[in-house]
């Protein structure tokens, strides 16, 4: 397992990013997943985006509100393979990621709806 803290510079945001390799028990199978969660409250965390990165064994190659872009600008920038979630139709108040394997997180819209890059 990867896992790394990323934290504003003031501490009023911190993002815990994790890459592991999960087993897949129905399937006898497994897959390498992002996991990205947001500190909420001290010392709690938020998970917000669960994706799968690598297939491996598994039968899916996405979660079930995966996004995938082959593409995607993100102001003014543009970036290949990047991966997200939909949230549509979460009853929570979600920042929504954009992840690559190149960079890592790439940026990520927060709950004002205001987008920001990291590269």
């Amino acid at each position: 397992m990867i896992s790394y803290v990323l934290k504003e510079v003031e501490e009023e945001l911190e993002f815990k990013i994790s890459i592991c390799t999960l087993p897949d028990l129905r399937d006898f199978a497994v897959g390498d997943v992002l996991n990205i969660s947001r500190k909420t409250n001290q010392p709690f965390y938020s998970g917000e985006l669960s994706a799968i990165l690598t297939k491996r064994t598994l039968s899916q190659d996405i979660t079930y509100n995966q996004l995938f872009f082959e593409e995607l600008e993100l102001n003014g920038k543009i970036y290949f393979d990047v991966t997200s979630r939909d949230n549509s139709e979460d009853l929570r108040p979600l920042f929504q990621h954009f992840y690559n394997k190149e960079f890592g997180l790439i940026g990520f819209v927060d709950l004002e709806n205001t987008l920001w890059t990291l590269l």
